[in-house]
């Protein structure tokens, strides 16, 4: 399939890894500095969807658009491509524009992979808000 990448175990295990990092240094960076959070978070939103595509597909978008990146998440689980389609105009507004994202812009904005912590094991658990 043009503009995927197959994954096996140490692709996917690094994508979700890559997806928690980038999302725990964006919650501890919203504050103080919101654009770097925000392009984090879209970050760790692209990561999470790499992992769902693997697992759901064997393979990730390696293109150079997140067009196909959408397109191929909408295969692997129909419905989230908004979730990234939303992060993905976030990362415009954050990284794009001369303007900085403002709290109140943040707020207004779904969270699109929300944070918890499973009770019993301790670790982070993500999914997207309904």
């Amino acid at each position: 399939m043009a503009g995927t990448r197959e994954c096996n175990s140490v692709v996917t295990a690094g994508r979700l890894s890559k997806a928690v990092e980038f999302f725990d240094a964006a919650e501890h960076l919203e504050d103080e500095m919101p654009n770097a959070a925000g392009d984090l978070f879209v970050d760790a939103g692209i990561a999470a969807s790499d992992v769902i595509c693997c697992v759901r597909l064997g393979v990730h978008s390696s293109g150079g658009t997140h067009s196909e990146a959408i397109t191929l998440l909408r295969t692997a689980d129909s419905g989230s491509e908004k979730y990234l389609s939303t992060l993905l105009g976030l990362k415009n507004k954050a990284a794009y524009t001369p303007g900085s994202i403002h709290r109140r812009v943040q707020e207004d904005e779904p969270r699109c992979f929300p944070s918890s912590r499973d009770s019993q094991t301790g670790h982070r658990v993500s999914k997207p808000q309904t």
